[in-house]
C-alpha cells in the first residue's frame, strides 16, 4: 500500500467538510523570516467546498507567543483522521476579529499519509548515511526559499548542494515527521532554530534537501551530540509536497528493509508536537 497519496477532489471535499463540522484540532505552520513556527489550533465550522476555511485564532506558539499573520501568506495545515494524517497548504485570505479566525482558501490538494510512516526507522543494517546540515540563518540558505542565495564563500542555486561551511553528521533514524542525527561538529543552535538538511538515503540515490527545526539535543557517551529535528513546511507548496512524497517512500523502504533483516529501532520516537 502506498504510504502517501493525493486525495481526489470529491473525497477531499468530504474529508474537509467533515473535519470542519467536527472542528477537529489541527497544527498550523507559518514562516517568519527564516524561522518556521508551529501552532496548535482547531477548525471552525465553515460553509463548505468553494468557501474559505476558518481556523481559530489567534495563532499561538507552544511558548505562548502570538504569531501575527497577514493576507497572502502561505500556511500549512495538518490534522489526524483515524490512522491517517491529512495535510494541505493554503493562502491566508483574511484575519477576522469576531469570531477570531484566520481565513484561508479552500485547498486545491490534500495529502493523506499512513501513520506508520511517522514511526522512526533506522537506515538498513550495514548502511551509513552521511548528512550535511547548516543553519537557515538567511533567506538564501533556506532550502527552496529563494531561487538563488549568497552563501559564505559560495553562491549557489537552491538545491544545488550544501554550502562549503556545512556541518557533517550521520543519519541515525528517520520518519516523515523528522530525523535524528549524530554529529561531532555542532554549531551553537538553539531549540526551535531552523536548519537545512541535505542527504541521499542510499548510495546512488538523488539527494534530498529539507528544512527542520531543532527539538532536542543531548550529549552522547562518545562525545558526539545527538540532535532531534522536526521537518517543517513540507505541506505548504507543491515543490515541498514532492519532498514529502519522497520522504514517505524512503521511510517505507527503510521499514521494509528492516523488517526483512529484523533490524528495528528501539529508541523512543522524536517528539514532533504534531
Amino acid at each position: 500500500m502506498d504510504p502517501m497519496r493525493y486525495v481526489e477532489p470529491t473525497r477531499r471535499n468530504e474529508i474537509l467538510t467533515e473535519a470542519l463540522e467536527q472542528t477537529l484540532p489541527i497544527v498550523v505552520t507559518t514562516r517568519t523570516g527564516t524561522e518556521w513556527l508551529t501552532h496548535k489550533s482547531h477548525f471552525l465550522a465553515s460553509p463548505g467546498p468553494g468557501h474559505p476555511v476558518l481556523i481559530a485564532g489567534p495563532l499561538v506558539t507552544a511558548a505562548g507567543g502570538i504569531t501575527p499573520v497577514a493576507r497572502g501568506e502561505l500556511v500549512g495545515v495538518s490534522f489526524r483522521r483515524g490512522h491517517k494524517k491529512c495535510l494541505f497548504g493554503s493562502v491566508i485570505e483574511d484575519v477576522q476579529e469576531y469570531p477570531q479566525a484566520v481565513v484561508v482558501t479552500w485547498p486545491e490538494q490534500v495529502q493523506e499519509l499512513q501513520r506508520r510512516v511517522y514511526h522512526r526507522s533506522a537506515p538498513p543494517r550495514g548502511t551509513t548515511v552521511d548528512l550535511r546540515y547548516w543553519p537557515a540563518d538567511e533567506p538564501g540558505r533556506a532550502a527552496g526559499f529563494s531561487p538563488r542565495g549568497t552563501l559564505p564563500g559560495k553562491t549557489c542555486a537552491a538545491g544545488a548542494g550544501p554550502p562549503d561551511d556545512a556541518y557533517h553528521a550521520t543519519l541515525k533514524d528517520l520518519s516523515v515527521g523528522g530525523l535524528r542525527i549524530e554529529t561531532r561538529a555542532c554549531p551553537a543552535l538553539h531549540l526551535g532554530q531552523t536548519v537545512v538538511c541535505h542527504f541521499a538515503h542510499k548510495r546512488g540515490a538523488p539527494p534530498l534537501t529539507v528544512e527542520a527545526t531543532l527539538r532536542h539535543r543531548q550529549r552522547e557517551p562518545n562525545g558526539s551530540e545527538s540532535l532531534g529535528l522536526q521537518f517543517v513546511g513540507l505541506e505548504t507548496t507543491p515543490a515541498r509536497q514532492k519532498r514529502l512524497v519522497r520522504l514517505a517512500k524512503i521511510v517505507a523502504e527503510y521499514q521494509r528493509c528492516n523488517y526483512r533483516t529484523g533490524h528495528h529501532s528501539s529508541r523512543p520516537r522524536i517528539p514532533l508536537h504534531r
